[in-house]
């Protein structure tokens, strides 16, 4: 029974890997014209995903890894409003220390009930 669990997983990650293999040569085919065409609007876009194909599927190979950047987005969120709100640093010293202090209140605020 256990061998057979694990030719069960053996074979989903094989499929996986595959499903993400295909998506990425399909995107890449897609892309390629555009590439090379440096009048094509599309074609800055096609090169970063070309440059970064490796990354942008890896949700499919690997289910623990989700799909989105919301919870990035969300971590931000406070950052960009707080920012918005006072009109952001005013000083070159604040636009240095800014950076430095949001991972801190980032954490703390996960930390925190």
């Amino acid at each position: 029974m256990v061998a057979e669990k694990g030719q069960w997983l053996v074979e989903e990650i094989r499929d996986r890997l595959r499903a993400q293999l295909r998506l990425e040569q399909t995107l890449v085919r897609l892309c390629r014209r555009y590439t090379v065409d440096e009048g094509a609007v599309q074609g800055k876009l096609c090169r970063r995903i070309a440059k970064f194909i490796k990354e942008l599927f890896v949700f499919v190979a690997r289910p623990e890894v989700p799909a989105d950047n919301n919870a990035a987005e969300r971590g931000l969120r406070h950052l960009v409003t707080s920012r918005k709100i006072s009109g952001g640093t005013r000083s070159e010293k604040g636009s240095q220390t800014s950076p430095a202090w949001s991972p801190l209140a980032s954490a703390r605020q996960r930390r925190s009930p």
